[in-house]
């Protein structure tokens, strides 16, 4: 799954992208700042671990492996 909007829908959408993505499938998420960086894994951290954190600029994308 490839998700490129920003912050506030990425979290809101955590559970339809979490229910798409079967256990050890794999995101892409991007479109938040950094300094929301820490908020999102969080929000996301029940479903998902953090396997690459990229940056550029002030923007943050991760790759997330569905747990």
């Amino acid at each position: 799954l490839l998700a490129n909007i920003l912050y506030e829908p990425l979290v809101e959408l955590k559970d339809t992208f979490a229910g798409l993505i079967k256990q050890g499938g794999l995101g892409i998420f991007s479109g938040l700042m950094q300094h929301q960086q820490e908020d999102f894994l969080r929000a996301y951290k029940d479903s998902f671990k953090v396997m690459k954190i990229f940056h550029q600029e002030e923007w943050s994308g991760l790759l997330l492996e569905r747990l």
